[in-house]
């Protein structure tokens, strides 16, 4: 049992909840160490995994409610005011927020933190843990298309790409995917075409970052730089040279286009990147004609390739090494000459691979649930 009760301020009780008794409030500040973790409960994530939480907390965003379970039922409102817990109270849901509000709280004492909470009193371990299951199995992650999507308003290279995707000059146009989940016929994730356009641009600017909000920041760097227009069309040709090689507008479903793999894409566009060849004045993609049929016929249907367009880490290297010596054989001291880039680990030869993101996975500094619920 705790020795202090757990304040809640402006506490009122939630009708809306027919079989169990629940107060809906904000945990005082000086409260949040009081809270209490159970075995079921995952550990607390690195401070650099919260940074999105952290900031938002700094800011003063409202977070969604976090959800605590109290083993008891005693509580006091004084006629000073506020609601007080005083049997142990644990938390279900939320424990990355309460652990950045204290770190904002221990950083700077000035801020206090109010974090709304939803309060189920008479709870024990057991119910804890099926209502913590039940929240943690059934919430959908935010997709990365979506988050993409709605920076749009204050991210200029986002909203060059929403209109290039409904160009009818553009491959892809109405085929890349901005939602939560594809529709049919649409082919490509926009985290993968982002993704794709950074790494094509890595030779001018920072592009190859995995992280979502870094990588749109990024693009907008980079578009600044080389200006708008150019690095519109500069997306625009790499998929108008993806569809001469490969096809892009004739397919029909993106599991019988490995060209289309996040992974494929990455190796084709560093090999890009990485020759001078490709560009005028370093700034402008152009392909000859001879070279673009010498890379149609790279067999993007062998075996071999496709499962390395699917892979990721060194498993790339041994694509991208197959692709420069496909388009180099032949070639008697006219072999297309790379770029030197110091430290140049692109394809991760010097770490472990990483999975390959399908779209769906962790892409924020701060984890959302379908509603849009902070872990």
């Amino acid at each position: 049992m705790s020795n202090k009760p757990v304040e809640v301020c402006y506490g009122a009780v939630d009708d809306s909840h027919k079989t169990a008794f629940v107060i809906r409030g904000a945990i005082a500040s000086e409260s949040l160490c009081l809270l209490k973790t159970a075995p079921y409960q995952r550990e607390a994530r690195p401070l650099s995994r919260l940074e999105g939480i952290i900031e938002a907390i700094k800011k003063g965003v409202t977070l969604p409610d976090i959800e605590l379970g109290m083993r008891g039922s005693r509580y006091s409102t004084p006629s000073s005011g506020g609601l007080f817990l005083k049997d142990d109270v644990y938390i279900v849901d939320g424990l990355q927020r309460v652990t950045a509000a204290m770190h904002v709280m221990q950083m700077n004492p000035e801020v206090k933190p109010l974090l709304g909470a939803a309060i189920h009193f008479n709870t024990t371990e057991e119910t804890e843990r099926e209502r913590f299951r039940i929240l943690n199995t059934q919430r959908i992650k935010l997709s990365p298309n979506l988050i993409l999507r709605n920076m749009e308003a204050t991210n200029d290279a986002i909203r060059m790409f929403r209109a290039l995707c409904e160009d009818a000059r553009f491959a892809l146009k109405d085929r890349v995917v901005w939602g939560q989940n594809a529709r049919r016929g649409e082919l490509l994730s926009a985290a993968t075409l982002l993704k794709a356009s950074g790494v094509l641009h890595s030779h001018i600017g920072a592009g190859s970052s995995t992280n979502i909000e870094e990588l749109a920041a990024a693009l907008e760097r980079t578009m600044q730089v080389v200006g708008r227009n150019i690095f519109r069309e500069n997306v625009r040709n790499l998929l108008d040279i993806i569809d001469q090689c490969w096809g892009v507008k004739t397919v029909s479903h993106a599991g019988m286009a490995p060209h289309l793999k996040e992974g494929f894409l990455r190796v084709f566009t560093r090999y890009l990147s990485k020759h001078p060849a490709f560009w005028r004045d370093g700034k402008r993609l152009f392909v000859e004609m001879d070279l673009i049929r010498k890379i149609k016929l790279f067999n993007i249907y062998d075996p071999t390739v496709v499962n390395l367009c699917s892979s990721s880490g060194k498993s790339q290297y041994i694509l991208y090494q197959m692709l420069r010596d496909h388009v180099n054989s032949g070639k008697r001291g006219k072999r297309l000459e790379e770029r030197k880039v110091e430290g140049d680990d692109a394809f991760g030869e010097n770490q472990e691979p990483e999975a390959e993101d399908t779209g769906g996975g962790e892409t924020s500094k701060t984890e959302l649930s379908a509603t849009g619920s902070a872990a």
